[in-house]
């Protein structure tokens, strides 16, 4: 039930940090068929802080300690959502998956990247702090 509460509250940009999830443009940027991860960036207007939104799916039973995707702007990208949160449910790993620092360089058609931990079968919803 929280999950849902708060899947619906990231939708609706309850705490003005996600307005991407309601946005017009989808991007996937980030396909991995070995490892079984994908990832898609969701903007509103111009993107930026707060109208940006990167997910990040693991499809695979296994875990990433440090998964390294490209990612759309500088700074730091903050864990919204982490669909392995032990308070979504007991048996979840509640695996640390807490934000990512941005660097620069260029992967996966962006000017930036980073690494991130991530559950087996878990989605991440990140975006890019103020």
């Amino acid at each position: 039930m929280h999950l849902y509460r708060d899947l619906i509250a990231l939708r609706r940009n309850a705490g003005g940090h996600t307005r991407g999830l309601s946005g017009q443009h989808t991007r996937v940027f980030h396909v991995n068929n070995d490892a079984k991860l994908v990832a898609f960036a969701r903007w509103a207007n111009d993107g930026g802080p707060g109208d940006t939104t990167v997910v990040l799916a693991n499809f695979a039973n296994q875990t990433h300690a440090a998964y390294t995707i490209g990612l759309p702007g500088p700074g730091h990208w903050h864990v919204r959502l982490n669909s392995d949160w032990r308070g979504y449910d007991g048996e979840f790993s509640d695996h640390g998956s807490l934000g990512i620092e941005a660097h620069e360089g260029e992967y996966d058609g962006y000017g930036w990247h980073g690494s991130i931990g991530i559950a087996p079968y878990a989605v991440l919803i990140l975006s890019q702090e103020d």
